[in-house]
């Protein structure tokens, strides 16, 4: 019971810290209208081409909700169902997730470089994930799954970086 509270006060603290997080955005000229009704908090990265523009000129990319409502319309879905599905199966599981979040996106954002594998099975090819400070990580396989889910949805739409 202690556990199960002590994982509840981790996961609001995160939550919080993230909402927190999410309201400091630096300031600039806001010059059109839609810039102010667009969503700051979401679930998945919005990545289009004239977005893609505006951040190599400094400016902030936003998340959108439903991102892929036209494309894979049943991603989100999947992804919350598959998510509890595994939260059941193992209740530790949230803690490595987190870590593995944490890792993959504290350092120049979010790019699922830890999924890359180019090695082709060489064992002498290291990989990002062998690195030191991600030798213990776990998640990789919950990861796997939801994404395995995904590309039978929908194949080559959802990228990793949204899976996690």
């Amino acid at each position: 019971m202690l556990k199960s509270l002590f994982n509840k006060w981790v996961f609001l603290v995160l939550m919080i810290s993230v909402l927190v997080s999410l309201r400091r955005t630096p300031e600039k000229n806001i010059e059109s209208e839609t810039e102010l009704t667009r969503p700051i908090f979401s679930v998945f990265l919005q990545r289009d081409l004239a977005q893609e523009d505006e951040a190599s000129s400094g400016s902030i990319l936003y998340l959108e909700y439903d991102y892929y409502r036209e494309t894979c319309p049943e991603a989100e879905k999947i992804v919350s169902s598959r998510m509890a599905w595994i939260y059941e199966e193992d209740q530790q599981v949230s803690a490595g997730l987190l870590r593995l979040f944490f890792h993959d996106y504290f350092i120049r954002g979010c790019d699922a470089s830890l999924f890359l594998d180019n090695s082709n099975g060489n064992k002498s090819y290291l990989i990002e994930r062998q690195a030191i400070p991600h030798t213990t990580l776990k998640g990789f396989d919950k990861i796997g799954l939801i994404k395995e889910e995904l590309e039978m949805a929908c194949p080559g739409v959802v990228s990793c970086a949204d899976t996690v």
